[in-house]
């Protein structure tokens, strides 16, 4: 038997690969110069004063763009709330030959 890929190769448009995760060690700042996250949200019209105004802004867009790229692909939205690891996890449809998408409010 071959690997995943050489079994649905005919059907497999591109892949992704990548970390699963990564561990850091003491402190992030050299990775976020002081100011950076301000002059960030200054230049796209968000004075710090306003981050949450950002955040929100960002999630609605997040949350719309995930909307339209489910009905795109003939999938439903799933909001998965808070985690349910108790519960045995999320429950997805089974998918139909198409990418499901989901996406979560950072808010809720």
């Amino acid at each position: 038997m071959g690997s995943f890929e050489e079994l649905h190769a005919d059907r497999i448009v591109g892949t992704l690969t990548m970390f699963d995760r990564m561990i850091f060690r003491g402190y992030l700042t050299r990775l976020f110069p002081l100011g950076a996250i301000s002059a960030m949200l200054w230049q796209l019209g968000f004075p710090l004063t306003e981050f949450t105004r950002y955040a929100m802004t960002a999630t609605e867009q997040l949350t719309a763009t995930a909307k339209r790229l489910a009905a795109d692909a003939g999938r439903p939205y799933i909001y998965s709330g808070r985690s349910r690891r108790r519960d045995g996890g999320l429950r997805f449809p089974p998918l139909t030959g198409h990418v499901g998408y989901a996406a979560r409010s950072a808010w809720d």
